[in-house]
């Protein structure tokens, strides 16, 4: 190869391998990751062992990377894992799920190549409330806030040491929110209100225009939950844009402890 030359690598083609994963690589299989598979020429196999919150890269020697490896490997791997799971939760206590009669007429749903992996013709469900009330219940209060406070107490450059590089959980996570929604509760007006009105609705509009499927899902949404999670999307935005963007090389870890100084505020 010669130097910086760009190389295209199909994902698609290497994670449906059947060399590698066997005759059923095309299919949904969530049970494949649970055994070791054992290596095969210069392939070192999968090691469940060395996986994260999902198979990653380093536990399948680069043979199932959904989210790329190496330095320009993307930086909201597990945020976006947890993330679909905060929303197909929040989904499935709310309404239940059937295929839709088009689906079915059709034969399933295909599945189509692009940019990204994505259905052929939508993928149509018919959705109805539940009326259990189940998910009304309220939740139990989960204690995690010396986890949280370790983190906050730490700079950008102890917490990207390997050691420190604990993944939050999403009851950590939920905690974390909960608690920041019920100190802004106590403040009846805040003073900068009109300011954080304006700042919700540009992070609404910047969550449409970049991300439509998840800013419809969002839709399902209470408008607090919709909120936070316009906000959330906003911050991991401007976050991946200070490491990965035009100008990461000049971005330094001082940037980044002013950044978080910013957001503390």
């Amino acid at each position: 190869f010669l130097p910086g030359q760009d190389i295209f690598i199909s994902t698609w083609s290497l994670q449906r391998n059947t060399q590698l994963w066997g005759e059923d690589a095309a299919e949904f299989n969530p049970a494949r990751w649970k055994n070791r598979i054992p290596s095969q020429g210069l392939w070192a196999g999968f090691n469940p062992e060395k996986a994260s919150i999902y198979p990653n890269e380093i536990a399948t020697d680069y043979a199932f990377m959904p989210f790329g490896g190496g330095p320009r490997k993307c930086i909201g791997d597990n945020f976006a894992l947890l993330e679909a799971e905060v929303a197909l939760v929040c989904l499935l206590k709310r309404f239940d799920f059937t295929p839709s009669s088009i689906s079915v007429a059709k034969g399933g749903v295909g599945m189509a190549t692009g940019a990204t992996i994505h259905t052929v013709g939508g993928l149509p469900v018919d959705v109805t409330l539940r009326h259990d009330h189940q998910w009304q219940e309220a939740r139990p209060k989960l204690d995690t806030r010396p986890f949280m406070e370790k983190k906050t107490s730490m700079s950008v450059a102890q917490r990207l040491e390997p050691p420190a590089m604990t993944v939050p959980t999403p009851a950590e996570l939920r905690r974390l929110f909960t608690d920041q929604a019920e100190a802004l509760e106590l403040v009846s007006v805040p003073e900068n209100a009109m300011a954080l009105e304006e700042a919700y609705e540009q992070c609404r509009e910047i969550t449409r225009e970049n991300s439509k499927t998840f800013f419809l899902g969002s839709q399902l949404l209470t408008e607090k939950e919709q909120r936070a999670v316009w906000a959330i999307y906003n911050w991991c935005r401007s976050t991946d844009e200070l490491v990965d963007g035009p100008m990461a090389e000049t971005t330094t870890m001082a940037d980044l402890e002013e950044w978080e100084e910013r957001l503390n505020r």
